[in-house]
């Protein structure tokens, strides 16, 4: 009987597993390209399963736009954090170099300063033929 070290060291082998065969040759023996193609088809077959069963969902409003100089603040800022946490302890961690682009990422990708109404409009929770309260 072997031991339980010695049958975890045989299923790292690749030993004592049922579909070893199937993963290294293919199941009819033409190998990845084999894989690869029952993948493709069991993908097209899920693709094509949810196209028909799954019901298409309520129409949404056009996409408000691409946020152009929000895109190259959060860019600019992930870069200045990235280049000085890659570099900070080549360049010292105190240098003004790494302290400056750890705040100027502080700075540009700070979070918007307050939303406009700190409390969501209930409104959606009511029924449609309930009018909206007095106040």
């Amino acid at each position: 009987m072997e031991t339980q070290s010695e049958t975890f060291r045989n299923i790292l082998r690749g030993r004592k597993l049922p579909l070893r065969g199937p993963c290294v040759k293919g199941s009819d023996g033409s190998g990845a390209r084999g894989l690869f193609g029952v993948a493709a088809a069991l993908s097209l077959l899920v693709g094509l399963l949810i196209w028909r069963v799954v019901p298409a969902g309520p129409a949404t409003p056009p996409p408000a736009g691409f946020d152009v100089p929000g895109a190259l603040g959060l860019g600019a800022g992930l870069v200045a954090l990235l280049l000085a946490v890659s570099k900070g302890a080549t360049w010292g961690w105190g240098s003004g170099t790494t302290l400056g682009l750890f705040a100027g990422s502080a700075v540009v990708c700070r979070p918007p300063a307050a939303p406009r109404s700190p409390c969501p409009s209930a409104r959606w929770s009511s029924p449609p033929d309930t009018p909206p309260p007095s106040r």
